[in-house]
C-alpha cells in the first residue's frame, strides 16, 4: 500500500478481491502505474547497492567511522 504499486484485500475475502479485480479490468492505466512503482520500490530498497550501503551505514555507526575500510 505504501508503494503504491497493488491492491490490498484479505486472503478469504472473495468479494473484496473480485471488485480489487474489476479495478484492474476497468483501468488498465492505473495498473501500468502500479507496475511502474512497483519497479521503482524494488530499485529504491532492494538492489545489491542498496542493500551494501546500508549495511556499510550500520557497520560505521557501530564501530565508528575510523574504524572501518571499504574497498571498491
Amino acid at each position: 500500500e505504501d508503494a503504491d504499486c497493488g491492491l490490498v484485500a484479505k486472503a478469504d475475502d472473495v468479494e473484496a478481491f473480485a471488485a480489487l479485480m474489476q479495478q484492474v479490468l476497468d483501468d488498465p492505466d492505473r495498473l501500468r502505474h502500479m507496475g511502474a512503482n512497483g519497479r521503482k520500490y524494488f530499485l529504491d530498497n532492494f538492489t545489491l547497492d542498496n542493500h551494501v550501503s546500508k549495511f556499510e551505514s550500520i557497520l560505521r555507526s557501530l564501530v565508528g567511522e575510523d574504524h572501518v575500510t571499504f574497498y571498491e
